[in-house]
């Protein structure tokens, strides 16, 4: 398995579904294996992903005007941030996302 790192992904959230990277979960606590499921059911909730989807496409759009990556960067930790409370309330703790 290796040494972890704490840098890799443990759980990735995709509209309708949650991707868990078996090898960088099972060697966390189960207190933070509640707290990535958590995580990453907030970001379904939120429907963070459509959101990013949508910023996308418009950062993308060849007739409008070149734009910043501000706004990306500004939703992207936004919603990590929103994504981590939703953990913190679903499990009744924040010490697994430490």
């Amino acid at each position: 398995y290796g040494e972890y790192t704490g840098r890799e992904s443990a759980a990735s959230a995709f509209p309708g579904a949650i991707v868990i990277t078996a090898r960088e979960f099972v060697v966390r606590s189960r207190e933070a294996q509640d707290a990535i499921i958590g995580h990453e059911i907030g970001h379904l909730a939120k429907k963070h992903a459509r959101k990013k989807e949508q910023l996308l496409i418009s950062l993308l759009n060849p007739n409008g005007p070149p734009a910043p990556r501000l706004p990306q960067l500004y939703l992207s930790r936004k919603h990590e941030l929103e994504a981590d409370e939703a953990a913190a309330r679903a499990t009744g703790s924040a010490r697994g996302l430490i």
